[in-house]
């Protein structure tokens, strides 16, 4: 979900309940190309966050991903967002600072992770808090 309660769905080829059948293969559901999803979705993105302070360092990159991953496997799709996060936040080096940070000080950690926290709504994609605090949002994933 993203700012606003607003939600962004992706047309899949065999409909919605291709999630509910427990044998599907993720990587064999593919995109449905039906309707004009991708420049909905682009334009939610501008419309909810075009004036947060990150926009301008994230979207290019989002935008990227619905012009190259746009047809093909769902999962695949799902991936290359994440990695765009996982790119901005530059989430390997995080990881090795938080390691250091948890044994020298742990409660340091737990306090910084925290605020991030109490700043999110859990309900909301991972985007949410990133388009806010930056690289800050990296906290969410340790």
């Amino acid at each position: 979900m993203l700012a606003g309660g607003v939600i962004l769905t992706v047309p899949v080829a065999g409909g919605n309940s291709m999630f509910k059948r427990r044998d599907t293969d993720m990587s064999r559901i593919m995109i449905s190309q039906h309707g004009d999803w991708q420049h909905q979705h682009i334009g939610t993105w501008q419309a909810l966050y075009g004036k947060s302070p990150y926009f301008i360092h994230l979207f290019p990159m989002i935008h990227d991903v619905y012009s190259n991953h746009s047809s093909g496997s769902f999962l695949e799709f799902n991936r290359a967002l994440y990695a765009v996060a996982d790119e901005f936040l530059e989430l390997d080096a995080i990881r090795d600072a938080t390691q250091r940070l948890n044994i020298e000080n742990p409660g340091l950690l737990a306090d910084m992770r925290n605020e991030v926290l109490s700043q999110c709504d859990e309900n909301m994609t991972v985007f949410d808090p990133i388009f806010r605090m930056g690289k800050d949002a990296a906290y969410l994933f340790i």
